[in-house]
This record gives C-alpha cells, structure tokens and sequence, in this order.
C-alpha cells in the first residue's frame, strides 16, 4: 500500500511528529511474512533546508538532503 500526505506544522512540533514516525518505525511485523513499515518523509523549513526520514529495518534513520530543497518551495 502506497500513500501520500502533505501538511504544514509549526518548529516547534517538529520533535513531537518525528516521535510519531519513529513510534511507527518501531512498530513489530504483524504476521509471518516479517514485513515492517517501510516509507519516506520529506521535511522542509523556511530557511530552505530539507532532511529525509527514512523508515526502514524497524527504526528511524535522519538524513540531510541538500539536494532535495526545491521540493520544499
């Protein structure tokens, strides 16, 4: 399954969604098959910069990604 979101938040949110994925990431597999969430966030600010959050292996991994700030315009 495949979604998409887009949303605005304030800063100081940030830490609160980033606890959320995180809680996602962490989530068990829920039959045999072992599969766990998988996805992608893009995070953007005002300033221009851009960092991914990746979901993957049962945890959060946080990355700059300097390439990617013209999708935050």
């Amino acid at each position: 399954m495949r979604a998409r979101y887009s949303g605005d938040i304030r800063e100081g949110e940030l830490g609160w969604l980033r606890e959320q994925v995180a809680e996602l990431a962490a989530l068990p597999p829920v039959d045999d098959d072992g599969d766990r969430p998988r996805g992608l966030f893009l995070v953007t600010d005002e300033r221009g910069t851009a960092a991914t959050w990746q979901i993957r292996d049962g945890a959060l991994h946080d990355q700059p990604a300097p390439d990617l700030t013209w999708l935050g315009d």
